[in-house]
């Protein structure tokens, strides 16, 4: 009995020993391939040291941080400590992530949106879009055209799931609803996909959800529905052909794809959570010939979706892509490619037609200072 009870006792030492070595063996060594955490996860570089940063102890105190952040086995220590913490209370490490009734995950900022927490005033709305219409009279006399895309936002699609934390706010004057009312009566191109997602919300997409449980952005058929209806606007507005999207057919899963789930990927935990059947559309263009409209894009994180489904390259005539008015696409995928805001009018001329998209939780930054660089 008193072997067995030693071997056991060695055996525990040795598995103690062996997970107090296994993270620095790997920190070393890489043993393991290890999935990196997903999100706003921001790597920490090894410090330089020097005289100064040593003896005033700066030197030390980002070495502690390096070593915290880059240890081996970080990652599955990681998502073990946020799926505890979520499973136990309920509670998420990601920042700024809301965690509604059944399930469902929000970003506040959406949520503020629809409640109209984040308004910044009808006066400055009525202003900004009053500039913008000077811009695109401007424009439109040399044979551009403004158009801007309003996107949805999941707070104002699902308000229903909201946790029980915010029953007892009022709902107030929103963004959306201002710069809808103002946009209208300058006579700006609006395509209003707000309203009409909410529209087809009980309507006949409502077995192909239009958003997830687990995702922040629209869904992949949801894009297919906006790329297909933008299109048409686009050919209306400009009097110019583009290409259309033709349905093949539509793949269903319960294996969400792409963004259709990144506030859980966001969340980093291990077990996936549950969620509804997605459509996934399969499609190609009508046309064979690549249109020669040219569109510049000026949009937040929306836009991605599009761009993966080849809106720039295959209806847009190579297009660019100017994320939040910042970096440059396709450019900014090889080096830094930043948009050229001194010669603004210049690189906007190149272009047939300037869309502006903004989904209701950046409405507050909407036109990612297009419109002040533009009057400068």
């Amino acid at each position: 009995m008193k072997k067995y009870t030693g071997h056991i006792k060695n055996g525990l030492f040795l598995v103690v020993l062996v997970l107090l070595f296994l993270p620095m063996l790997q920190s070393k060594f890489r043993i393991v391939n290890i999935q990196p955490l997903k999100g706003a996860v921001q790597a920490t570089a090894d410090p330089y040291i020097s005289g100064s940063n040593w003896l005033s102890g700066e030197y030390q105190r980002l070495q502690e941080q390096y070593v915290k952040d880059s240890f081996g086995l970080r990652e599955p220590f990681v998502r073990l400590y946020n799926q505890l913490n979520f499973s136990m209370y309920n509670q998420t490490n990601a920042e700024g992530i809301v965690i509604g009734k059944e399930g469902y995950l929000y970003e506040e900022g959406y949520i503020r949106a629809y409640l109209g927490l984040d308004f910044v005033g009808e006066d400055s709305i009525r202003k900004k879009v009053e500039q913008l219409k000077v811009i695109a009279d401007s424009l439109e006399k040399e044979g551009i055209e403004v158009v801007v895309l309003l996107a949805p936002g999941k707070g104002s699609f699902y308000p229903e799931y909201f946790p029980e934390s915010y029953n007892g706010i009022k709902k107030g004057k929103t963004n959306f609803e201002v710069y809808k009312k103002y946009l209208t009566s300058e006579g700006i191109n609006v395509f209003d996909a707000h309203t009409w997602f909410a529209e087809m919300k009980h309507g006949v997409h409502q077995q192909n959800k239009l958003y997830s449980k687990t995702g922040i952005h629209w869904s992949k058929y949801g894009e297919y529905l906006v790329a297909d209806s933008l299109l048409a606007y686009l050919t209306q507005v400009t009097g110019r052909p583009f290409p259309g999207i033709e349905l093949d057919h539509i793949e269903y899963t319960s294996k969400l794809r792409d963004t259709d789930n990144d506030i859980w990927q966001g969340m980093n935990l291990i077990r996936p959570l549950e969620d509804f059947k997605m459509a996934y559309p399969v499609f190609h263009r009508t046309e064979e010939e690549h249109n020669r409209t040219r569109v510049v894009t000026i949009s937040d994180s929306y836009f991605w979706g599009l761009y993966w489904m080849g809106l720039p390259k295959d209806y847009f005539a190579d297009g660019e892509f100017w994320y939040y008015m910042e970096q440059r696409y396709p450019q900014s995928f090889t080096t830094s490619a930043l948009v050229d805001k001194a010669n603004l009018a210049r690189e906007i001329e190149k272009n047939n037609v300037v869309l502006l998209i903004c989904t209701e939780s950046n409405l507050p930054r909407f036109g990612f200072g297009l419109i002040e660089s533009f009057f400068k």
